[in-house]
């Protein structure tokens, strides 16, 4: 069964090939089922924000990438600040087989400001949930509290539900300054250091976003 055109939707802007989605080829894309980092460690009581977005992380190829984050948000249907208020499970992909199965958690979004695209209010955004990624009651617990800034697409196939526009489309506050937990990128999103090197929150990335849409 070739599942290629739902993954490529469903996994943040990714292609991930495995059990459930067959016949994705080239020599340079994964041939594993979804899964977290070898070196992230199992969600466990009491972990850090580092452990959650450890858990979260998945390895694939982006199916598009974008040398600017300008250009992402140009390419997203809503860009938006927000607070994570839940995570809870997923509608999960059966394969073929039983014990074929692609894990998803959701986000449920607060949004407290609109970057690009209108909406407000409360929104769902959708994430694989890798093998090793624990589960998503265990997830809900160590929840950041601080905010996100997220680049999404909407899911066509469930109109109001969301995913991210590329896995670099996450964006969090940390001690090294702005960055993105989840880029399946080598350089862990580094390549848009030279656009955003004087800045240090979400607030100022907003407000670069807006001043050039």
């Amino acid at each position: 069964m070739t599942r290629n055109l739902t993954w490529r939707t469903l996994v943040g802007g990714l292609l991930v090939c495995g059990a459930v989605a067959s016949g994705c080829g080239g020599a340079d894309e994964p041939s594993a089922s979804p899964s977290a980092a070898s070196d992230a460690p199992t969600v466990e009581a009491g972990s850090s924000n580092d452990a959650f977005w450890a858990a979260l992380f998945v390895e694939g190829n982006e199916v598009v990438d974008y040398s600017t984050l300008d250009e992402m948000a140009a390419n997203s249907d809503r860009v938006v600040i927000g607070k994570i208020a839940e995570v809870r499970p997923g509608e999960p992909i059966q394969g073929d087989a039983k014990e074929d199965v692609l894990e998803f958690v959701e986000f449920v979004i607060q949004t407290t400001e609109d970057v690009a695209g209108k909406g407000g209010g409360e929104l769902i955004v959708e994430f694989v949930l890798p093998g090793s990624g624990g589960e998503a009651k265990d997830l809900d617990a160590l929840r950041p509290s601080g905010e996100v800034l997220l680049f999404l697409h909407e899911k066509t196939d469930r109109p109001g539900q969301f995913r991210t526009t590329t896995s670099s489309g996450l964006w969090i506050e940390s001690a090294e300054g702005l960055s993105a937990p989840l880029s399946s990128r080598s350089d862990g999103g580094k390549h848009y250091d030279a656009e955003i090197k004087n800045m240090q929150t979400l607030e100022e990335l907003a407000a670069y976003l807006k001043s050039v849409q």
